[in-house]
């Protein structure tokens, strides 16, 4: 167990609580949520995810069916109490024993979902995609904006140049994985990182890490192909909310 809150704190991802007793289980979901990418705090009982969520915002919340203290009912119940800064909270449920009767049971008490344990960490990050607005976890407008010496004009610029060539690289990344040509994938995934550095394109980012990591580690056929088409779904959802995330900076030079 772990009696602190555990945080995993970087601007201008989106937030997340996780509530979850059992040290491995912990581990492992905080590793699956923090390649998001998020900012995770990670509670190990009912009183701690409560305190947590009366203290500040949170843009998701992953709690286990079974913590020692109040449980994910009675926790859902608390965030939802008048004023509360958590009250409209998208919310996961987690547990070993799911049938569709509990399924239902729990999303009519205003849960998102009820998930099985054990579930694999990509399908753990399309349940928390699938909550959270798609900007909040595609783009890191204070990253680029550094990378840019604060100028947003200078941003938008460089996302709209990566929105044009990213379908070339995203289609030769493809191939050189299908044959096999791991090295010409590890190029472009090179070159494709450092312009998702630039912009800020830190989903993109990840997906290209964790391809790449996969490529260079000599794993199997199956866990590249995993890691390949989560690269590509990053690549499309991207592409699609490009022109937002441009939107969503202040035009001309950021103060």
């Amino acid at each position: 167990m772990n009696p602190t809150p555990a945080t995993q704190v970087v601007d201008g991802l989106p937030r997340i609580l996780l509530a979850e007793d059992d040290a491995v289980s912990q581990a492992f979901l905080l590793d699956a949520l923090a390649h998001l990418p998020a900012s995770v705090t990670a509670v190990a009982d009912g009183n701690q995810a409560i305190a947590q969520l009366l203290a500040r915002h949170f843009d998701a919340v992953l709690l286990d069916r079974g913590l020692p203290g109040p449980d994910a009912i009675a926790i859902r119940q608390a965030a939802t109490v008048a004023g509360s800064t958590n009250a409209a909270t998208p919310m996961l449920a987690l547990s070993a024993d799911v049938d569709e009767v509990l399924r239902e049971r729990f999303m009519a008490l205003g849960f998102d979902d009820l998930l099985a344990k054990p579930i694999t960490a990509v399908a753990l990050r399309t349940a928390v995609r699938r909550m959270l607005p798609a900007a909040a976890i595609l783009w890191d407008d204070a990253q680029a904006l550094r990378a840019a010496n604060g100028s947003a004009d200078i941003v938008i610029r460089l996302r709209q140049l990566m929105a044009v060539d990213l379908p070339r690289q995203r289609d030769e990344i493809a191939a050189a994985v299908a044959s096999g040509n791991r090295n010409q994938a590890h190029d472009v995934l090179h070159r494709l990182k450092a312009a998702c550095a630039f912009c800020g394109a830190v989903r993109l980012a990840r997906a290209c890490s964790n391809l790449d990591d996969e490529l260079r580690a000599g794993a199997s056929p199956a866990q590249i192909d995993v890691c390949l088409e989560d690269f590509l779904s990053a690549c499309q959802e991207t592409a699609d909310t490009e022109m937002d995330a441009g939107a969503s900076l202040t035009s001309g030079e950021a103060s």
